[in-house]
């Protein structure tokens, strides 16, 4: 069995890694507004999920170093994409990505909440997609293939 080309694995990883983001953007908020003890926890410190709301929202402390780490991530999978297939379609998807990850990252909190969800969320999928693009785009352009076949190449002439 042939091994897949990096850039492969990166756009998976890129592609399940966004996907995730755009969960737990999803799923934080609505555990806050179907739980209502768990909103009211984050008033008293006896409350026993006092812990768990205050651990959901330090989520939020770190999401400009997760959008800036995903972005990167994203910029050298695409791009080294890009210089296989020569498309820019993947890497325009991702660009409307970063746009919508860094509005709701710069704002943070101070937004509100349905607003900086609904950037998260569609900029997180909007990055998914763009992996799950940029994918398409290398194995129709034949470059996976190639790959592929020249890594068979090298592997059958050293063995």
């Amino acid at each position: 069995m042939l091994a897949l080309p990096r850039t492969v694995w990166l756009d998976r990883l890129g592609a399940t890694a966004s996907a995730l983001c755009v969960l737990h953007c999803a799923a934080v908020p609505v555990l806050f507004l179907l739980i209502p003890p768990l909103t009211l926890s984050l008033r008293s410190w006896n409350d026993p999920h006092h812990g768990l709301a205050i651990a959901l929202l330090a989520t939020l402390r770190w999401e400009r170093l997760v959008v800036t780490g995903v972005l990167v991530f994203a910029a050298i999978a695409l791009f080294v994409g890009y210089a296989r297939h020569r498309r820019p379609d993947a890497l325009c998807v991702a660009a409307i990505a970063a746009v919508l990850l860094v509005a709701a990252a710069a704002g943070g909190i101070e937004q509100p909440l349905w607003t900086h969800t609904t950037l998260m969320i569609t900029g997180g999928a909007l990055l998914s997609a763009g992996h799950i693009l940029n994918l398409r785009l290398m194995k129709k352009s034949g470059s996976v293939l190639r790959q592929r076949t020249r890594e068979g190449s090298d592997l059958s002439s050293h063995g």
